[in-house]
């Protein structure tokens, strides 16, 4: 699981250096012409490219974060299934896994106390996905079809 993790982080993250060298080479390539204000405007759209790259690389991350607790709580699910799951059970709650991360990583600018808050910021970050498991299998309990769907996939 930790693999599957790591190997799609990394994947994800390869197209923004693409695109910053990309960048860069549109620029260069502008500054020999000296003129031609076409390149430029490439560039430029290559930098927000890779900015909004690298946002939904931070979103998935913050996903990932919840697979193993999503996992442990459905073991028979297919480990391909479980990151689909994750982003539709984190639906709607980035912002309260932001805010919570923003209020340790507040807690942890005296670098002293680090090894203190360090372990509670992970911990409350499982207690948080098991929460939102809960309740989104609580909401959707309602519809066994569209649950079915999702966590009844035995060897598969």
């Amino acid at each position: 699981m930790s693999l599957q993790n790591a190997i799609l982080r990394t994947v994800m993250l390869q197209p923004v250096p693409l695109m910053l060298f990309a960048a860069v080479y549109l620029v260069e390539k502008d500054e020999l012409q000296s003129g031609n204000a076409l390149w430029l405007v490439i560039a430029a759209q290559f930098v927000i490219a890779a900015v909004v790259w690298s946002i939904l690389w931070v979103f998935f991350c913050l996903v990932l974060w919840g697979v193993p607790v999503l996992w442990m709580s459905h073991p028979n699910m297919s480990l391909w299934k479980v990151p689909m799951l994750a982003v539709r059970v984190l639906c709607g709650g980035i912002w309260e896994l932001v805010g919570m991360l923003l209020w340790y990583s507040v807690q942890m600018l005296p670098l002293v106390i680090i090894p203190w808050v360090l372990p509670r910021a992970i911990l409350s970050v499982t207690a948080f996905f098991h929460i939102r498991l809960q309740t989104w299998e609580e909401t959707h309990s309602k519809n066994p079809h569209y649950f079915a769907l999702i966590c009844s996939t035995v060897g598969k």
